[in-house]
């Protein structure tokens, strides 16, 4: 039989044996875990260089729009002048040819120009059967 002293150095070799695959498991785990936090660190970084860019690229685009906006809007309001200035134009023509032909019109008027087709005496002739 063993005796008492002989059995504790067997039990602390097995102990000393399991806590130094438990600290290897352990080590083996942690680095796992570190290396799969990199990665994903690494993945973050880059989609937030690709945000960035995207950004940068969606900013000076959106200077692009402001100024052509801005071009539009001035372009806009010069046609609006040209607008009401060829309105008030064609206004001022339209009255201008409503009194010419009102003046056209008007019996008065009639009564002349009808007149020197025929002579006086022939317009009696007709009028008395």
């Amino acid at each position: 039989m063993l005796q008492p002293g002989q059995k504790s150095p067997k039990f602390l070799k097995i102990g000393v044996v399991a806590f130094c695959l438990m600290c290897l498991f352990f080590a083996i785990n942690m680095a796992s875990k570190y290396e799969q936090q990199k990665t994903e660190t690494e993945i973050h970084r880059a989609k937030a260089e690709e945000l960035e860019e995207k950004m940068r690229e969606l900013s000076a685009l959106n200077q692009e729009l402001m100024h052509i906006r801005a071009t539009l809007s001035q372009e806009k309001e010069q046609l609006a002048k040209e607008v009401s200035t060829l309105r008030e134009q064609q206004h001022a023509g339209a009255n201008d040819w409503k009194l010419t032909s009102k003046n056209e019109t008007s019996p008065a008027l009639q009564s002349n120009t009808a007149a020197p087709d025929r002579k006086p005496e022939e317009a009696q002739e007709t009028s008395n059967p």
